[in-house]
């Protein structure tokens, strides 16, 4: 989903979460390479305005197409016509209003809603907030800051029996060796 997190921005009384981030142009046409932070072709059916952001900056456009071959998106944005358009806006975040994304299905969550929860055993132990999500191959991994340094825990429901956003926790199953 996102291989760290980057802060929330608020802009114009929306939140606007990081959904991706531009890597750099596809060709000469102002095609952006982007890096999804999960499959973003469903969710960017929903958007006609883009946002990018960084350190504070907010700059919207209008999309104009979005297809993701693979892991990578390839995004055209209106006023981005060569390379060095794109070029300018490298490495900032693609991000859209928290509040006009689509709901997920059940069991799903999108990373910036997991990052900040409590994880705790199933008996009730804090273990640490989750600091990250990191992107992996099989399936993500969630990054627990504990007491001894950090754990990675596989967001699979072996380990991580529940997740309550409303309570702000999510319950782990402790497996020797997890988070030691």
């Amino acid at each position: 989903m996102l291989s760290g997190y980057k802060p929330v921005v608020v802009f114009m009384d929306k939140e606007l979460v990081p959904i991706g981030v531009v890597t750099k142009p596809q060709g000469v046409r102002g095609v952006c390479k982007i890096w999804p932070y999960f499959s973003l072709e469903e969710v960017l059916d929903h958007f006609t305005r883009i946002w990018l952001t960084r350190e504070g900056q907010v700059r919207d456009f209008t999309k104009q197409w979005y297809r993701q071959l693979g892991r990578i998106g390839h995004l055209k944005l209106e006023g981005f016509d060569t390379a060095e358009d794109v070029d300018a806006f490298r490495g900032w975040l693609l991000s859209v209003p928290r509040d006009d994304l689509p709901t997920l299905p059940g069991g799903q969550y999108y990373s910036f809603q997991i990052v900040g929860l409590m994880a705790v055993t199933e008996d009730g132990n804090e273990i640490g907030p989750v600091t990250a999500v990191l992107d992996m191959p099989a399936h993500d991994l969630y990054v627990v800051r504990t007491e001894n340094g950090e754990a990675h825990i596989p967001a699979v429901e072996a380990y991580v029996r529940k997740i309550d956003l409303d309570a702000g926790r999510m319950v782990v199953r402790i497996i020797s060796g997890l988070i030691d």
